[in-house]
């Protein structure tokens, strides 16, 4: 019985400990990754860039130039030349992606800065973006 008992305290134990390093591991690991790795994704940039400031009215709306719908806006924007003679994202290398040098205002963009009339993304954003395309512009 006294065996059974210690047995019982060294695994309630184990467990107890372990559930709390499990825990406090999830929350330091979200903690320490800085925000813009956890922007760094195509599922973010395209849902909360994409699809909120770049396919709406008076932007890139219905059939205009190729981020409009968000389910093919990855397969429109990645390894896909535009106008201008730069793919608009070319994996790995964001100073030669052209929806990259039009979000930063880059001098060699035709037209305007993007998102058009309004204030330029947010840096964090932007760096997002330059990290995604660093990483190789993954569909994640």
């Amino acid at each position: 019985m006294k065996i059974r008992t210690i047995s019982l305290i060294i695994v309630c134990t184990f467990l107890i400990f372990n559930a709390c390093q499990i825990e406090s591991g999830i929350d330091s690991i979200d903690d320490s990754e800085p925000k813009t790795m956890r922007m760094a994704v195509f599922s973010y940039i395209n849902n909360e860039i994409i699809s909120n400031k770049c396919a709406v009215s008076g932007c890139h709306l219905n059939n205009q130039i190729p981020i409009m719908r968000s389910d093919l806006a990855y397969n429109n924007l990645v390894n896909k030349p535009s106008t201008q003679g730069l793919d608009y994202i070319e994996p790995g290398d964001p100073d030669n992606s052209y929806l990259y040098k039009k979000i930063t205002g880059a001098a060699s963009i035709s037209g305007a800065r993007m998102p058009r009339g309004q204030s330029p993304l947010p840096q964090a954003v932007t760096d997002s973006i330059r990290v995604w395309i660093l990483n190789g512009a993954l569909n994640n």
